[in-house]
This record gives C-alpha cells, sequence and structure tokens, in this order.
C-alpha cells in the first residue's frame, strides 16, 4: 500500500492531484488544515513486491504537494486501515503510525501499544481518591451511573466512600443517583450551592473518599461553565471529565479542551459497548493533553469499570469490531 498526502488551497485541487497520482482506485484516508492549505492523505493498493512501502509527507504553505517516502513493517497497511476505520484524525493518525513503525519489534499489537504509551498518558483512578473527585462533562455523558460504579468500586473493595451531587436542577437528577447509593447502604448529600458543596466535601472527607456528581453542562455556554469552575473550586476536588465514546472526533477534541481549562487532566470514557470507533477519545485526549483513567463497557453498575492502559486500548483498536465480550479485552491486557 502506498500512502501520500497532498496539501492544496482547496479539497477539490487536493482530489484532482490524488486522482492524477494515484488513479480512481485512491482511498481517502482524512482531511484536516495545514497553515491554510488543505491536506488530505490517501492511500492505493501498490503491485511492488515489497510490502513494506509507504510515504509520509510535510506540506508548506509554498509547496502544492509534498511527498516522502519511508519503509514501515510489512502489515503497516493494516494499521492504516484501522485508524482510518476509527476515525482518528490524520495528523494523530500519521504521528502514531510512525511511532507504531519505529517501535514495532514483535508485531503489530506491540508496537501500536508501544505507540500509544509514547503518545499518551495513562492514569487510571485509585479505589479511594484522596482528593475529592469530581465528574463533569457534557449532559447525556453517564456521570450518574459512573459515579455509582465508583461508589460500588469502594464498597466492595471494603473502604468508605461518600456520595455528593450537585445536580439539583434537573428533574430527577439526585433522585437517579439515590436509588443506586441506596442499594450501597450510603448516604447522599445533596449540595446546591458552593457553599453547601464546601461543607458537605469536608464532612463526607473526613470519613472517608469523596465523589461528586455534576449536572453535564455545555461546554460553549459561558456562564455555564463558570458556575461548574466554581464548584470546582468550592470543593477543591479534582475535576475529572467523562466523555462517551464513538462521537465526532473533532468535536470531542473541542469539548475536551473547554473542560481542560477547568484543571480537568484525566479523561473517563463510558458507552465502550455501544461503540466501535474510537477515534473520537484519542483526538480528545490528545487535543487536550489528557490521561486516560478508566473505561465503561457495561450500563450495570456493579460490573465493567476498567482501567485503561496502553495494551487494552491497543487491544481495542485492533479487535474485530464484531467480536463479543468487550470486557474480556481488560482482563487479557492486565494478565
Amino acid at each position: 500500500m502506498r500512502v501520500k498526502a497532498y496539501s492544496a488551497p482547496t479539497v477539490r485541487e487536493a482530489h484532482n492531484l490524488i486522482r492524477e497520482d494515484l488513479g480512481d482506485d485512491a482511498v481517502i484516508l482524512g482531511t484536516r488544515e495545514d497553515s491554510g492549505a488543505i491536506v488530505v492523505t490517501a492511500a492505493v493498493e501498490d503491485d511492488l513486491a515489497e510490502e513494506t512501502l509507504t510515504e509520509q509527507v510535510a506540506a508548506s504553505d509554498e509547496a502544492a504537494m509534498a511527498a516522502d517516502e519511508a519503509e514501515i513493517p510489512a502489515d503497516a497497511d493494516n494499521l492504516i486501515r484501522t485508524l482510518a476505520y476509527h476515525g482518528v484524525p490524520t495528523n494523530l493518525a500519521e504521528r502514531l503510525y510512525r511511532d507504531a513503525a519505529d517501535l514495532a519489534m514483535d508485531g503489530l499489537p506491540v508496537g501500536v501499544a508501544a505507540a500509544l504509551d509514547a503518545r499518551f498518558f495513562f492514569e487510571p483512578m485509585p479505589a479511594a481518591p484522596r482528593r475529592p473527585c469530581m465528574l463533569v462533562g457534557p449532559p447525556g455523558a453517564g456521570k450518574t451511573v459512573t459515579v455509582a460504579k465508583l461508589a460500588a468500586r469502594a464498597v466492595m473493595a471494603g473502604l468508605k466512600v461518600n456520595v455528593v451531587s450537585t445536580d439539583t436542577a434537573r428533574a430527577g437528577g439526585v433522585d437517579q443517583l439515590a436509588c443506586f447509593i441506596d442499594l450501597l447502604k450510603l448516604d447522599l448529600i445533596a449540595a446546591e450551592r458552593p457553599s453547601e458543596l464546601s461543607r458537605a466535601v469536608a464532612g463526607g472527607a473526613e470519613h472517608g473518599s469523596v465523589v461528586i456528581d455534576t449536572a453535564g453542562v455545555n461546554p460553549y455556554d459561558v456562564d455555564a461553565m463558570k458556575a461548574l469552575g466554581d464548584l470546582v473550586q468550592a470543593a477543591q476536588a479534582e475535576p475529572i471529565l467523562v466523555m462517551p465514546a464513538g462521537g465526532d472526533a473533532a468535536e470531542s477534541a473541542d469539548i475536551a479542551r473547554r473542560f481542560a481549562k477547568l484543571g480537568v487532566r484525566r479523561l473517563l470514557i463510558t458507552r465502550l459497548d455501544v461503540a466501535r470507533r474510537f477515534g473520537s477519545v484519542l483526538a480528545a485526549a490528545d487535543a487536550a493533553g489528557l490521561s486516560f483513567s478508566d473505561v465503561s463497557v457495561t450500563p450495570f453498575v456493579g460490573q465493567g469499570l476498567h482501567p485503561l492502559n496502553p495494551v487494552s486500548l491497543a487491544r481495542l483498536l485492533l479487535r474485530d469490531p464484531e467480536q463479543p465480550h468487550l470486557d474480556t479485552e481488560f482482563d487479557r491486557a492486565s494478565s
């Protein structure tokens, strides 16, 4: 497989260059902007005997097209197809398969895991965080269920945990979490204002760890984000971004950048079981410099929250999307 990137003033001109050079069988892998130009990466099957040919391109404002060839492992085309399938942004995909080619000493899975380890940070949450942790994110991300899962994990480990909710404005917001917490024989504290939250956290911290649920916030609403920031400050908590898998990569990156301004440094991924493409979470972590934390692979509170590491993330990217039992990937990665 030959891979080339073409730089032109417009997408149409870039596509014309691709057809002239690679023919009508070329497959578009991604499109991005670079210094005012449009860069389109494309691939085509090559009849050359060597299986290790690909090309990387550095585009500039002064060049209409530039290409640079380099050798990569024989199964590099599988990695290119994989990253394209997951919708990984072109510039990130180029960095990942370049890293994987450099680091793949024992096959593609090892190379991908090594590339992910070199490119991203991994920082799973402890069962009983010393600092209060506050789950934040856009509406519908799964924060409330995740809070219940974190509380259940602490209880099953024999640890003390206190659960606080600031989701008091949404109809049924507190009630939904209360149903989960009652089953764990824990008390749920509701705190509407920053002053109430500060007192609730101070009291709970004396008797174990504190996990805080928040209402979903529109990251583009300045006032709503400021109010959320006030809650973070009042609780002196670590805000952890909760995002579902399967979203648009560019949108997820923008959202992550917005929440990073609140002090978010970790990303917890939900709905892995109902997604097949994970480019959006890679884009979010890359754009905002976030560490991967844990992932949720089932809606059931008593199970399905797993720490993420480079090996399990590599397995997720490379696995057959039709394969069942997603949670077993994490069992294999930790064994």
